[in-house]
């Protein structure tokens, strides 16, 4: 699978064929953007972390490198919280987040819910941090990402 792109025009959501040729380990894309196959705009391909061979991108990371793109983060998953139903949780999940919603599919709705209330702590948790220094790499290490889970946990 190629990367994912969604365009801003008309809200069509597709892969991202020959961005990258050939065999690349590692790549980080940022600020991409093709072609839309639907409406002839503009897309925007997902920033990323990815290895890509033979235009099959293996998604390794998201880049998150700045504060507003947590609190839009946010303020999209708290919405997809409060949506009523099951249906409209996971198409709201599918179009904000696709790589989260892919690895989400079969989990039990209840347990989903709880997955996304406990993703939206860890990300208020590390906003303060994101604000302090945007427009930097924030990386955690794991031991760090293990205690804003611990502490999400425990609210």
């Amino acid at each position: 699978m190629a990367p994912i792109a969604r365009c801003p025009a008309c809200g069509y959501i597709f892969q991202a064929h020959g961005l990258i040729g050939g065999t690349v380990d590692n790549v980080h894309l940022r600020g991409n953007r093709i072609s839309c196959p639907r409406c002839g705009s503009l897309a925007n391909v997902r920033d990323g972390v990815y290895d890509i061979k033979d235009d099959v991108a293996t998604f390794l990371a998201d880049n998150v490198r700045d504060a507003a793109t947590v609190r839009q983060l946010r303020a999209r998953l708290a919405e997809t919280l409060a949506e009523a139903s099951e249906d409209r949780v996971r198409r709201s999940l599918s179009e904000s987040a696709p790589q989260l919603s892919k690895r989400t599919e079969g989990l039990p709705f209840g347990e989903l819910l709880a997955l996304l209330a406990l993703i939206l702590a860890v990300l208020q948790l590390i906003q303060p941090s994101l604000d302090a220094q945007d427009n930097r790499d924030v990386r955690l290490t794991p031991e760090q990402f293990q205690q804003l889970l611990d502490a999400a946990s425990r609210k």
